[in-house]
């Protein structure tokens, strides 16, 4: 049974023309699962060569007929599909809070100076907790 990011990256692979073969290499499942859930979901074959929609949602995805295809119908679903499959930086900084003086950790920021929005008030108005 595959989980949902992988199935994910199933749909996203077949949109982008790959067999079942390398996605189950890729995926380390094996081909019968991917051939499967392809059938049942509607991504055989002979139902890829006209594909158009949204790997996330499902809607119909607008596509000039030139160029890659498109793969998701709005930057929300596509922010999904980025945040379930890890393709997001993920790069940590360590901070001290110039208020407080707490330790804390952001997510790809390198220049936040507070740990709360608290902080960052009490530091306007002059308040050292």
């Amino acid at each position: 049974m595959m989980t949902k990011t992988e199935k994910m990256k199933v749909r996203a692979w077949r949109i982008k023309g790959e067999s079942y073969s390398e996605i189950a290499e890729k995926l380390n499942v094996t081909f019968g699962s991917v051939r499967s859930y392809c059938y049942r979901n509607g991504m055989s074959d002979a139902e890829m060569k006209n594909y158009s929609s949204c790997i996330i949602c499902g809607k119909p995805v607008e596509w000039s007929g030139k160029g890659l295809r498109r793969m998701y119908c709005s930057q929300k679903c596509r922010g999904i599909y980025r945040r379930a499959t890890d393709t997001c930086s993920k790069t940590t900084y360590r901070h001290v809070c110039q208020n407080c003086g707490k330790e804390f950790e952001t997510l790809s920021n390198k220049k936040q100076r507070f740990c709360s929005r608290a902080c960052f008030y009490n530091s306007r108005r002059g308040v050292v907790a």
